[in-house]
């Protein structure tokens, strides 16, 4: 009985451990989710939906063209998705500082300002690891992390 108290309990221990790995994945896969919704939101909606990263957490804002003149601004009637990452964990893009990506009425990235249009790629770091997703100009948003919770390049 003595043996089967302590095989339990340092099976609590070992699962404790592995317990930020969890939490990163689970951050990476809550900010998959919440991208995809926003691209589904979109193309349901016509409207534009923007995602930008703070470092410490992202938001979603839905955008607005009230008065037709082509400039999407944010909407009022609807507050933003904002998540704040556990301590310790940090979120960036290649994109830029603050705004990462922006999804059309069809789904689709917006080009930057210059014209150009590319893959974004976001990272969320955390207990010396980190986890990486893309978001592809079709506006399809790929995890690129591993099975063994390495990021691909």
């Amino acid at each position: 009985m003595t043996i089967g108290i302590v095989t339990g309990l340092m099976g609590v221990g070992v699962l404790s451990l592995d317990r930020g790995f969890m939490n990163l994945t689970t951050a990476r896969q809550n900010l998959v989710n919440d991208l995809r919704r926003a691209r589904m939101q979109a193309t349901l909606k016509g409207a534009h939906f923007r995602f930008e990263v703070s470092g410490t957490g992202y938001s979603i804002t839905r955008l607005s063209d009230s008065d037709g003149d082509g400039q999407w601004e944010v909407d009022q009637q609807f507050n933003p998705k904002v998540v704040n990452l556990p301590t310790g964990y940090t979120v960036s893009s290649d994109a830029g500082s603050t705004a990462a990506a922006e999804f059309d009425g069809r789904g689709l990235l917006v080009p930057q300002p210059d014209g150009s249009l590319s893959i974004v790629s976001v990272t969320i770091a955390g207990n010396e690891r980190s986890e990486a997703l893309q978001i592809w100009p079709s506006g399809q948003v790929e995890s690129t992390t591993n099975a063994g919770g390495t990021t691909s390049a």
